[in-house]
């Protein structure tokens, strides 16, 4: 059953909340602009603060990087 409840964009609303963004491939692949374009929408999208991790994955490199937009 979808989910019918309004989204609440109240101050702290979304303070439990978190996203994980994850690109798995080359470097110089599309998955690398495509993970940090969803994850440059979703501060956009979501309240002050909320944190956002992003974890890029290639041939032995990995990177974690945690934003937490104003």
């Amino acid at each position: 059953m979808p989910d019918t409840q309004p989204p609440n964009h109240a101050p702290g609303a979304d303070a439990s909340r978190e996203v994980l963004v994850h690109s798995d491939g080359p470097a110089e692949s599309a998955g690398l602009t495509a993970a940090l374009r969803s994850a440059a929408n979703a501060a956009a999208a979501l309240a002050p603060g909320v944190p956002i991790d992003v974890v890029l994955q290639g041939r032995g490199v990995s990177l974690l990087a945690r934003l937490r937009p104003a």
